[in-house]
């Protein structure tokens, strides 16, 4: 059975400051939470196909943990990290727009045709 467990965030930026916001979350936060965070087996982040009705597109990132325990260990050590808790809020202050967050563990997992 599968027991990998997942941190959802899903985000808009401002425009005004989505290239320079885009560039520290994929190149600074996010390999920094997969290099430190015990537990992440992998982190992913996506972006809608087209801009909504306001020009702006939702950015959506997936931080996948072997399991529930390591998510929780996990939690436990970001919110431990200052360094990285201030960064966070001074780009959330200036850049981020709307952001929502949840945990999520497998119900279900169904392959394709191909697939492992």
């Amino acid at each position: 059975m599968d027991q990998t467990a997942i941190l959802f965030v899903e985000m808009t930026v401002n425009p005004e400051r989505e290239a320079e916001f885009n560039d520290w979350y994929e190149k600074e936060y996010i390999p920094a939470f997969v290099r430190d965070v015990p537990g992440i087996t992998k982190a992913r982040r996506f972006v809608t196909l087209s801009a909504g009705e306001k020009g702006v597109h939702t950015y959506l990132t997936l931080y996948e943990f072997s399991d529930e325990a390591a998510l929780e260990k996990g939690l436990e050590v970001m919110k431990s990290r200052e360094t990285w808790r201030k960064a966070w809020k001074e780009w959330a202050e200036s850049a981020v727009a709307t952001i929502s967050d949840n945990l999520f563990r497998v119900r279900l997992s169904v392959s394709g045709p191909g697939e492992p």
